[in-house]
């Protein structure tokens, strides 16, 4: 028994000699499908992917900045109605997204909800 103690306890001081390996979580050939979408959702993939504050970090992504003040208000307050239940809002670039999935089509992104 006093053999499997001074094994576990030798494990337990070597653990933090483990160096921990970064490694991109999805590969070229997985964007697209749906492995992107949850490895986004996940947050694990932030390559491309911005969290929403205001309609401001939305609209600064495109180049008719002017086009989105109409619906300023009624975007900021549903941010904040979301972000109050604990839900963020992300915008990114649509390699996350499905083929086959239907969302709001822009130029390269989607607003996604998390």
């Amino acid at each position: 028994m006093k053999f499997f103690n001074k094994l576990f306890l030798l494990g337990l001081g070597l653990s933090p000699l483990a160096i921990p390996v970064m490694a991109d979580p999805i590969g070229e050939d997985d964007y697209y499908t749906n492995h992107s979408m949850g490895c986004m959702l996940l947050r694990e993939c932030t390559d491309e992917v911005k969290q929403v504050f205001s309609l401001l970090d939305v609209s600064s992504e495109y180049s008719n900045t002017d086009d989105f003040y109409p619906v300023d208000n009624e975007f900021n307050n549903m941010l904040v109605s979301l972000n109050q239940v604990g839900v963020n809002v992300f915008l990114a670039d649509e390699k996350y997204f499905p083929e086959g999935i239907v969302y709001q089509r822009t130029t390269l992104k989607k607003i996604g909800l998390v």
